[in-house]
């Protein structure tokens, strides 16, 4: 098929509605399929569509669960040795993708609406609240404002900075999304614990000295 009209070759202009998800497809889609073979309107399938992906088989289960077990093992135990003191948040990612794609990673992830990457964000300090145009409470720099993911090259990593690692895996167009956050080479402030601890209402430390190793992130 090198066009519509081959479509309408085949099809031909019928005068019964087409269904289509919406949501993915582009006015310039809809004109030409409107122009060649939909004779008969079209009525949205985003609902149905929606609804059969909400309902998960055992398989579909088993792909999401592997997924996640890569996510875990990478985020917990290995990404920590790949942090170094002067390295840049692109680097970080790019030797981070490597040890995913390594690990089981289907290399992209996707949503809907048209959005892929490859990862997602990874930022240190102050960078994980750079303004995006995607509505989540982290942030990214990125290589550039046209395109803000990957890191920055010129934020280096330094002994007391936070980094966040907030990405997806995918196995075999399954996915799931973490995030975890790390202190590097440094103790974890009290008051930052403090706070964390206030936020998820501990009764029994709530406004007490906290323990370093009850904070919300990793020491490294």
């Amino acid at each position: 098929m090198k066009s519509y009209r081959d479509i309408a070759a085949v099809v031909g202009q019928k005068k019964t509605p087409v269904y289509l998800e919406l949501d993915t497809v582009t006015l310039v889609q809809y004109q030409r399929m409107q122009k060649h073979f939909l004779g008969g309107g079209i009525r949205g399938l985003d609902a149905q569509v929606s609804a059969v992906r909400a309902k998960k088989s055992p398989y579909e289960f088993a792909l999401m669960e592997r997924a996640g077990e890569i996510h875990r093992r990478v985020l917990e135990e290995l990404a920590p040795g790949l942090m170094r003191a002067g390295m840049d948040e692109v680097e970080l990612g790019t030797e981070l993708y490597t040890v995913m794609v390594r690990e089981g990673h289907q290399g992209l992830i996707r949503f809907g609406m048209w959005n892929e990457m490859l990862l997602g964000q990874i930022n240190f300090g102050t960078s994980s609240i750079c303004p995006t145009c995607v509505d989540t409470p982290g942030g990214i720099a990125g290589l550039h404002p046209a395109v803000p993911m990957s890191g920055s090259r010129n934020r280096k990593l330094r002994p007391g900075d936070l980094v966040v690692i907030d990405i997806g895996c995918g196995v075999e167009g399954y996915q799931t999304d973490k995030t975890l956050s790390y202190m590097f080479q440094k103790p974890i402030p009290d008051a930052a614990i403090n706070v964390h601890e206030q936020c998820v209402g501990d009764p029994e430390r709530s406004g007490k000295t906290p323990s370093a190793r009850s904070g919300p992130v990793r020491n490294l």
